[in-house]
């Protein structure tokens, strides 16, 4: 590390922009985050619109919104997190709440939130935000699922 790195470091600047105070738990400050995640999001759009995978920009499965590798990796990291906030005893949906003695796999304010939606989709015909009837047959939901979102047979 350089002495103009380990300046900032010591005095608690944005490694980004080195002017503003760093956001607690973070390297960069508030503006530099909100940049950081706007330049991201612009990304992300122009490959889903070149029809490219999200993520990562390569190439994406046929019938699918990402390519294989990134999909796994966020199933891997999903059954992750919801294994570590189950043994916690938190929610498994925003790992905030503690569900310990409730039955529930989700605290109460996920699962109203899970509620309205499913009402909301019931009512429009739509899922999550796309038209029930462009969904492939291969993402319509076949029943009931468990934690993961996975179809139990």
């Amino acid at each position: 590390m350089s002495e103009f790195d380990d300046y900032i470091e010591r005095a608690g600047l944005c490694r980004r922009c080195h002017r503003k105070i760093r956001a607690k738990g973070y390297v960069n400050c508030p503006d530099c985050i909100d940049y950081m995640r706007m330049v991201r999001a612009n990304v992300r759009d122009h490959w889903r619109a070149a029809g490219l995978c999200p993520e990562c920009g390569g190439p994406i499965t046929p019938g699918a919104a990402m390519c294989d590798r990134c999909r796994i990796r966020k199933r891997v990291y999903k059954d992750h997190m919801v294994g570590r906030r189950r043994a916690a005893g938190l929610c498994i949906i925003c790992g905030k709440r503690s569900i310990k003695g409730t039955g529930y796999l989700s605290c109460i304010i996920c699962r109203e939130k899970q509620r309205a939606r499913s009402k909301r989709e019931k009512a429009t015909g739509r899922r999550d935000g796309h038209d029930a009837d462009a969904v492939s047959e291969g993402h319509k939901h076949a029943g009931p699922s468990d934690v993961h979102g996975r179809y139990v047979t």
